[in-house]
């Protein structure tokens, strides 16, 4: 809510070609206590002063010589980066109103006026400026805060990620020591600090991958490869994660998926997380990894699908799969584990990739996730990830 004292210390400017009204105007508004009333004749000085003192509202006559309030509004629309015009019209054209409106005026009086029902308009467009302003300001600080806690989670990935392989590393070194001493108890223990590490260091990993996307410091490589034999390797890496649960991988390949042109390292880490989520949901199920190139040409598109048997998700649950940090719901995390990342981090880097992650389920069926990447990366991509990589060096 915005207070009287902050609505009368908005910035008015009166534009008039004849003295008498605006001198009217000036002192009515300042009698009931505005404090910042200025005027001018001159139409076409109009936008340069709002430029200057950026005025939360114009009362702005139609009529004038040398530039009517038509172009006077045209002009003002080149300097509002949000097209707002903060415009109230009085003028002696009534039959303008709706042009008048149309044109981007918040309002519309017609001479002659009351004074109780122009500063009932002044004082209810002005407080709706001011909100505006209020939560413009608010929107900038939250996205400048992110933006910065972004940049800084980035920026720490070298220190974050350090000592963590150092700790996964000597335990793996003292766990082979105590292995070859035949003391059992402290292997145990030790692979328990080695896949607590993991575990810490997978999470770091995606919070830093989320956070250089949002911070526009997501590298991005493409190179051409042969799309079979990535997905040879994904499979093999995928494997033992998939056994875990008692199901079975299938690979559906066309045999003409060709090559592509797109970042490889992006693509596997797209496939490894919808594959772990797949491996993680279902049991003794069965688990298809689908690869196509559809599309009239044979060249567009690559289309890859990861489909499962397993516990699948509602239409509620759907709605908000994608966010960063969020499960299907708070049992799933209990049950299953997981931060909420992987689907949040893959759907950013499909889009990164110029394409797009779709999902379908049936709870108790099992989901299917659908990947649609172009061929080649656009140039638009490269150059769009190129700029943002220059602005945040």
């Amino acid at each position: 809510m915005i207070s009287l004292d902050a609505i009368h210390q908005g910035k008015i400017l009166i534009v008039d070609d004849l003295e008498a009204n605006v001198k009217l105007l000036d002192k009515m508004l300042r009698n009931v206590g505005y404090v910042s009333v200025a005027s001018t004749m001159n139409p076409l000085e109009v936008c340069k002063l709002h430029i200057k003192n950026d005025y939360d509202l114009i009362l702005l006559d139609l009529n004038m010589p040398e530039m009517d309030g038509f172009a006077v509004m045209d002009g003002l629309k080149e300097i509002e980066g949000d097209n707002y015009l903060p415009v109230l019209v009085i003028t002696a054209q009534p039959d303008h109103k709706i042009r008048a409106l149309t044109a981007g005026a918040k309002d519309f009086i017609g001479k002659p006026f009351e004074m109780a029902e122009v500063l009932a308009r002044v004082r209810n467009l002005l407080e709706v400026r001011l909100l505006q302003k209020e939560l413009n300001d608010s929107k900038n600080v939250a996205e400048s805060a992110n933006q910065a806690k972004s940049q800084f989670l980035a920026n720490m990935s070298h220190e974050l990620r350090t000592p963590l392989n150092a700790i996964i590393g000597y335990s793996e070194i003292l766990a082979e020591d105590a292995a070859d001493a035949g003391n059992k108890e402290s292997v145990s223990d030790l692979e328990k600090i080695r896949a607590a590490g993991r575990h810490l260091l997978d999470l770091i990993n995606d919070i830093l991958d989320l956070s250089k996307i949002e911070a526009g410091k997501m590298e991005l490589s493409a190179e051409v490869f042969s799309v079979t034999d990535m997905i040879d390797e994904v499979v093999a890496t995928m494997q033992p994660a998939v056994e875990k649960n008692q199901n079975s991988l299938e690979v559906d390949c066309d045999a003409a998926v060709g090559e592509m042109h797109s970042d490889p390292q992006k693509l596997r880490q797209i496939l490894y997380n919808l594959l772990s989520n797949a491996a993680k949901f279902t049991e003794a199920g069965r688990i298809v990894l689908g690869v196509t190139r559809p599309g009239q040409d044979g060249e567009a598109t690559l289309e890859f699908s990861v489909r499962d048997s397993g516990i699948g998700i509602d239409s509620v649950q759907l709605a908000r799969l994608f966010q960063p940090f969020m499960q299907a719901d708070s049992t799933t995390t209990r049950n299953f584990g997981g931060t909420g990342l992987g689907l949040a981090i893959s759907l950013r880097m499909a889009e990164l990739l110029g394409g797009k992650l779709q999902v379908q389920s049936d709870p108790g069926k099992g989901s299917v996730f659908t990947l649609l990447l172009p061929a080649q990366v656009p140039d638009s991509v490269e150059q769009t990830v190129s700029v943002v990589e220059a602005k945040s060096a």
